[in-house]
């Protein structure tokens, strides 16, 4: 009885000494947030919203700003507003090597602006070989791989992306997770997540040959993609990926937080173009 009476006493000291205390955050500018990656073929299509509050995760469409896009110092159009956010022309498409802005005004926000520009594919593919059942992970899984030789044509600095599909028959592409333990991925970003594309740059190659290996658990992939970005386009990919790992608690390794890259002005977001071509994957021009 002693005992109880001894628990209850420390119970009722313990929650006495507790205080609540308030913490005054600084307000936090609800600024826009500004989205469009384009490519060839595809019109520009741009979304445009604002985080409901600070503390929130969900977003608010803006629908009633004026879009103007821009080629250089050529005026093109207004995109539409399409309700939820979304502005687009479907008669607006972009073409490889010019260079693209967005002028943005909403009646509660400084004006926007930023500019990209649409870059071709720097890379040959001069062979692939795909390798059923190649070895076993650290986790004791079976994986395939992939070994592409590709061909950097250009002399300065390019930066590009590899994706594996996989066809399933419904008239649609799917990506794979993917994974690699090339130096040339590894050192632009953590693949221990397993994201659905990876991301280089040919400083490892300028201008010459290389072959680029990923590894992926499934033996359904029949193609591969290959991307060509603009240098902002590949700062935001590269950003996305390691910011989706590092956000992850983990209980072994503890990471901060990244925050995703940004090339926006008065705005938060991403407007930046890139080019992508699909390959199958064969037997033929395999790798020597």
């Amino acid at each position: 009885m002693k005992k109880i009476l001894l628990v209850l006493i420390g119970y009722i000291v313990v929650s006495a000494c507790q205080k609540i205390i308030e913490i005054e955050l600084p307000d936090q500018e609800l600024v826009p947030v500004v989205n469009c990656l384009f490519t060839e073929g595809e019109p520009f299509k741009v979304h445009l919203s604002r985080v409901k509050a600070a503390d929130s995760k969900t977003y608010a469409a803006i629908d009633d700003a004026s879009v103007k896009l821009f080629d250089g110092d050529e005026f093109l159009g207004t995109l539409n507003s399409e309700g939820e956010g979304v502005y687009l022309d479907s008669a607006l498409l972009p073409k490889i090597g010019h260079s693209y802005s967005l002028e943005i005004k909403s009646p509660d926000d400084d004006a926007i602006r930023v500019e990209d520009f649409l870059p071709g594919i720097g890379l040959q593919v001069l062979g692939h070989h795909f390798i059923q059942n190649a070895g076993i992970d650290d986790e004791g899984q079976s994986y395939s791989e992939l070994r592409i030789e590709l061909s950097d044509s250009e002399d300065s600095e390019n930066f590009y992306g590899i994706s594996v599909l996989a066809d399933p028959g419904v008239g649609k592409l799917f990506p794979l997770e993917i994974t690699s333990n090339d130096t040339k991925i590894t050192n632009e970003i953590i693949v221990e997540d397993y994201p659905d594309i990876l991301v280089f740059r040919d400083d490892q190659f300028n201008a010459s040959t290389t072959v680029v290996s990923v590894r992926f658990s499934y033996d359904i992939a029949t193609h591969f993609r290959l991307y060509s970005f603009s240098s902002d386009a590949f700062s935001y990919i590269r950003s996305l990926i390691i910011h989706n790992y590092t956000k992850e608690y983990d209980f072994w390794e503890v990471y901060e937080p990244i925050a995703v890259y940004s090339n926006v002005e008065n705005a938060y977001g991403i407007f930046a173009g890139y080019s992508f071509r699909d390959y199958e994957i064969t037997a033929k021009n395999p790798l020597p």
